[in-house]
């Protein structure tokens, strides 16, 4: 949208409001609502009132303009998850073991939720809350971490590693933030 404000002494006061994307898809399609309200929800739960919120916000409008027309909702997600969590300093580390601080080799590895990234299998021992990640999982999470959405947008991916991406990336939201999402189970219904 864009406003018209009138500056008051305490809060600002709107005079005029005209829309300029309504995201009619997100209205018409359950499924892509859906996802727009998980994406709304992890942007709330991640803020306080004093932040800084310009760069968040310009991401979920880009965020809600993809689910608009994008083929793969899912993928559109996670990018914005992965982005999120940048912004916000909670990204997680998928290059380096965070126990070793060595570059990881390319097999399959373990993500630690506590420590925020991925633990090589010497190392997984010494970790907390760890779970497996395989190396196809691993090398995703780091191209949707590091690349443009115009370079994301053309991947095909099977529903098994959209399946192990949402794992890890909720698994690691969810310990984060220390609750569980409203938004996901209605995703998760949906989907059944």
């Amino acid at each position: 949208s864009d406003l018209l404000l009138h500056k008051g002494r305490d809060l600002d006061i709107v005079v005029q409001a005209e829309m300029t994307a309504p995201y009619l898809m997100l209205r018409e399609d359950l499924g892509r609502g859906a996802y727009a309200s998980y994406a709304a929800e992890l942007l709330d739960r991640f803020t306080g009132s004093g932040d800084d919120l310009a760069g968040l916000f310009t991401l979920l409008d880009e965020t809600l303009a993809r689910l608009c027309d994008d083929p793969d909702p899912r993928l559109v997600v996670r990018y914005y998850e992965l982005h999120l969590l940048n912004l916000v300093g909670f990204r997680p580390e998928l290059t380096d073991c965070v126990v070793s601080r060595q570059p990881v080799q390319p097999q399959d590895q373990f993500f630690s939720f506590a420590l925020g990234g991925v633990v090589s299998p010497g190392y997984a021992h010494l970790g907390t809350a760890v779970v497996p990640i395989s190396m196809l999982t691993l090398k995703l999470l780091r191209h949707l971490q590091r690349s443009p959405y115009s370079q994301v947008r053309s991947l095909a991916i099977t529903p098994a590693l959209h399946d192990d991406v949402e794992r890890i990336l909720l698994g690691y939201i969810t310990f984060t933030l220390e609750r569980q999402l409203q938004s996901i189970d209605f995703i998760h219904r949906l989907r059944r």
